[in-house]
């Protein structure tokens, strides 16, 4: 069964504020994990990495630029794409949880 995707308002707010270039890398990046949900390979660009272990489900980051990043939380059905930002917001989502 393949994942439903959940975009959270916070993460659809900071995607309207950001450039129309990185809009795009941004959904060239989320067409890009999608192919990894399905196949379990990803873009060597993407830097897929694991932050933690919850009780809601794994949190996961990838790069979509130097200074941008998707967070989202991953269960058993959905990818919740949680955060767009760059690293402080990041490291303050993570304490957050």
């Amino acid at each position: 069964m393949p994942l439903r995707y959940v975009f959270k308002a916070v993460f659809q707010k900071s995607f309207d504020k950001i450039t129309s270039q990185e809009q795009r890398l941004v959904i060239k990046a989320i067409e890009a994990l999608d192919s990894y949900f399905k196949h379990g390979k990803a873009s060597y660009g993407l830097h897929i990495k694991k932050l933690y272990g919850s009780s809601m489900g794994q949190v996961y980051e990838a790069r979509i630029s130097i200074d941008l990043r998707i967070v989202w939380i991953q269960t058993k059905e959905e990818a919740i794409f949680s955060l767009l930002g760059g690293h402080d917001d990041v490291r303050r989502f993570i304490k957050n949880l």
